[in-house]
């Protein structure tokens, strides 16, 4: 008894509610991952990749960051994508992190990463504000720990970690939900509102949207309800400006230089990456490494159809969770048979009129995820064609189906908080027994069952020894030929992320016009590789410390006939390396004595 009250008095105080989810966050972290990628200087996990090769464009874009001059903006490098550079924040390496670790530079081994620090952080944060966003609800500890644990083994959330190292900060999305709520009954925060906004671009831009929905709906309710002056409504236009500012000294917002166009890429247009229909049941995410191409995320669910590139709308809640709303479904069919139909429509209009704002965000958000390529399965049900204006604008955030994850976190507390009062009705009063702490428990061990697969998988992957990766990119004759060169120019936009860190991992110093960025707009690049081409084909004697990447062998026979006779070449990978033979680099594979 002395133990509950302890902890009851804890959980009552939110900053050691905060604490303990906090620690309940680390627990769940090392129970999944272990503490292997905790140590900075082991970064062969990352080399691998995970899940897909993303983890290596962020780590590719640290090391670029790290070895670059200082420049403004600040996350702007000049070692690659030249000559006119580019924001190493549009590689992902997650820029209030990569900003403060290039501080340290100095100090640093040669060798550091800091994605399992951050993923650790991005866990302990996800309990933290898990458990005081409960706590406005339900104060109990046998509610907001099982709570918190679920909303930390959240699927969508687990699935990005260590796969996109930004957007697996989705503690961001409770403190905004806990921002929300919090004021129903209070005023609006607006400090703490700023700051969300202020932090966000040194994060990911995707969580922008999503917090101008929420911030809009607060505003809303408050005019309506708490007769808030409409002088507050520039303040949402004060956050965005604020977040615009930081996105300009960051990088992350460049005028000319910033650019929905991921053409050169590969890109694909706004709709493609869209949420299919079925996402909420659908237990499939992407995974490159696996013989299916697919991660299995239920025991128990099937894996149902989507269209290709609709894997990033991953948004599976979780067979608890579903079970739970299906249960909420009948409890409201059995509402209506007792209470009449209008008496029930009456007061869910109520409810529904009292949280407009919510409820007109999570439909915005719902139809921008779904976006204007409705798919329900392999089917396309409907293509709207977007005006090329409205194209431009929401092309920024084609990854649509990631727009969803506020109303999938609403969802779970909405289950968790209905689970809770459920055990205070009359009915349930009447026994000794805590029925909401019980169906709460339920849920929680319904959802942590069907995601068990997966969670055992990830645990296996990352405690059975160091992960090392066989690829070409890591042998003796790669790190050499990269070791002694200065500039490295692609013959073409090759867009390789272990390409990229390969040579800033065996030369630091190494300068390259290597494009590997999720934005930007690279013209100036592009248009230098007729340069490149006429001096490699001119026939003059190039430097010895250049190397000329392109990915195709027909360069082979033009180089052994028109460039510099003393001209080799290496294969690394699908690609075709030419530079001049150097004690400081391994034998060449061709020369023009043996390729004809």
């Amino acid at each position: 008894m002395q133990t509950q009250t302890f902890w009851q008095k804890t959980i009552k105080k939110k900053s050691t509610a905060f604490l303990v989810g906090a620690c309940f966050g680390a627990i769940l972290f090392i129970a999944l991952y272990g503490v292997s990628t905790l140590n900075p200087t082991y970064d062969s996990w990352i080399r691998c990749g995970y899940v897909e090769e993303d983890i290596i464009q962020h780590y590719a874009g640290w090391q670029f960051f790290r070895n670059s001059e200082w420049h403004f903006p600040l996350t702007w490098i000049d070692n690659a994508a030249q000559p006119i550079g580019a924001a190493a924040a549009w590689a992902d390496p997650f820029p209030w992190a990569a900003i403060f670790f290039k501080m340290l530079a100095p100090i640093l081994p040669a060798t550091f990463q800091y994605f399992g620090i951050i993923a650790l952080l991005h866990f302990m944060l996800q309990g933290g504000f898990a458990c005081v966003l409960i706590q406005l609800f339900d104060q109990r500890v046998s509610i907001c720990l099982p709570g918190t644990i679920l909303l930390c083994c959240w699927p969508v959330f687990v699935e990005r970690v260590f796969r996109h190292a930004s957007l697996s900060a989705q503690w961001l999305l409770l403190l905004m939900l806990y921002l929300y709520f919090e004021a129903r009954h209070k005023k609006i925060r607006w400090s703490m509102w700023l700051l969300v906004f202020v932090l966000i671009p040194g994060i990911h831009a995707y969580f922008v949207p999503m917090a101008f929905g929420l911030l809009c709906a607060s505003v809303l309710e408050h005019l309506l309800f708490s007769h808030a002056s409409w002088k507050t409504v520039p303040a949402i236009g004060g956050c965005l400006a604020a977040s615009l500012f930081v996105a300009r000294i960051l990088g992350v917002f460049m005028p000319n230089l910033s650019t929905a166009d991921t053409s050169y890429a590969g890109g694909h247009p706004f709709g493609a990456y869209s949420m299919n229909l079925n996402a909420m049941w659908n237990p499939s995410s992407m995974n490159l490494y696996a013989e299916s191409g697919k991660t299995d995320w239920s025991l128990f669910l099937p894996i149902l159809p989507q269209s290709r590139l609709q894997y990033d709308g991953f948004n599976y809640l979780g067979l608890g969770i579903l079970l739970a709303l299906v249960g909420m479904v009948l409890y409201g069919v059995v509402f209506v048979v007792r209470n009449g139909f209008s008496v029930s429509v009456r007061r869910a209009g109520v409810f529904l009129y009292h949280h407009c704002g919510l409820v007109i965000a999570c439909i915005a958000f719902t139809i921008f995820a779904v976006s204007n390529v409705i798919c329900f399965g392999s089917r396309e049900l409907v293509h709207i064609t977007l005006p090329a204006a409205v194209e431009s604008i929401v092309g920024i955030f084609r990854a649509s189906g990631r727009i969803f994850w506020p109303v999938g976190y609403l969802l779970a507390l909405c289950v968790i908080i209905f689970l809770a009062r459920l055990g205070a009705t009359p009915l349930c009063k009447k026994s000794r027994v805590d029925w909401g702490t019980v169906l709460v428990a339920c849920v929680l061990i319904v959802q942590l069952v069907d995601l068990s697969g997966t969670f055992i998988e990830k645990h296996k992957y990352f405690s059975e020894g160091p992960i090392i990766d066989t690829h070409e990119y890591e042998s003796d004759k790669a790190q050499q030929l990269f070791a002694g060169t200065d500039e490295a120019i692609c013959l073409g936009t090759l867009f390789d992320y272990r390409l990229a860190e390969c040579m800033i991992r065996a030369n630091p110093d190494i300068q390259s016009n290597i494009v590997f960025f999720g934005r930007g707009n690279f013209n100036q690049v592009f248009a230098e590789y007729e340069n490149h081409h006429n001096t490699l084909f001119s026939g003059n004697p190039i430097d010895e410390k250049t190397l000329y990447i392109a990915s195709e062998k027909s360069y082979c026979d033009r180089v052994f006939q028109e460039a510099d006779p003393r001209v080799a070449a290496w294969k690394i990978g699908p690609f075709y390396l030419f530079g001049i033979p150097t004690n400081e680099r391994p034998a060449p594979e061709f020369t023009r004595e043996t390729y004809f």
